[in-house]
């Protein structure tokens, strides 16, 4: 589920400090919920069968299935380091 952020830019340069930093949070939060490294097409030989099991359980999910792929990679490497 992808959360939604709000970001307002300060009108003037002497805006409260409190909106300035509530700014610079949001756009923290919004820059590192981005991939800023940028994506790279692969192509892999998967058996058919377990390709469509795949994407049968990610429908299940309501998630595309190449995003869990990504997410499941992203989790192994995370857990294995």
């Amino acid at each position: 589920m992808k959360k939604s952020l709000q970001i307002s830019t300060p009108k003037k340069v002497d805006a409260p400090i409190e909106d300035i930093v509530e700014f610079l949070e949001n756009y923290r939060e919004l820059i590192a919920e981005k991939d800023l490294v940028g994506s790279k097409l692969i192509s892999i030989k998967i058996p058919i069968v377990l390709l469509e099991a795949f994407r049968f359980k990610a429908d299940q999910e309501n998630i595309p299935y190449q995003t869990k792929i990504k997410e499941l990679m992203k989790n192994w490497v995370i857990e294995n380091t």
